[in-house]
């Protein structure tokens, strides 16, 4: 079975790890997909449980990569903290669409989000999903209307 490490680290808004919760991420597929590259590989939509450490937050997972399926699949996640007692404290399931591809990465490079209206497109053809673009060949910032 083709996988890839998918990995990052889990923290709060002080960018403090999590330590004294029991902090678990979880890998969610959207839907079962045929691996194009597996001879016609059936997965399933089980969810996929990183193992975290919880003094730094980092998080490691092996996951399949998502690129080379159809129909089009990606993962959603799913962040949950338990109290120093064992008892549920909270949740996060946020909207976002990772993809997978051969070699993973970091989960920030694999977050396909939709571009904020401050964002910046950085290249040398425009993209008007973006606010602003900078073309890096002219040095020119635009902004789109």
């Amino acid at each position: 079975m083709a996988t890839a490490s998918v990995t990052g680290k889990v923290r709060d808004f002080l960018e403090l790890p999590m330590g004294a919760y029991k902090v678990s991420v979880a890998f969610i597929p959207s839907g079962p997909g045929i691996s194009t590259s597996e001879g016609g590989m059936i997965h399933a939509t089980r969810t996929i449980k990183a193992s975290v450490t919880l003094d730094t937050g980092y998080f490691a997972a092996d996951l399949s990569i998502t690129d080379e399926m159809s129909p089009e699949v990606w993962y959603t996640i799913r962040v949950e903290w338990l109290d120093s007692a064992g008892q549920y404290t909270s949740l996060d399931v946020p909207d976002w669409k990772i993809r997978v591809p051969v070699g993973g990465g970091n989960i920030f490079q694999l977050v396909d989000t939709p571009a904020t209206t401050n964002s910046v497109w950085v290249g040398e053809t425009n993209n008007l999903a973006y606010r602003f673009w900078f073309k890096p060949s002219t040095n020119d910032l635009w902004m789109n209307s």
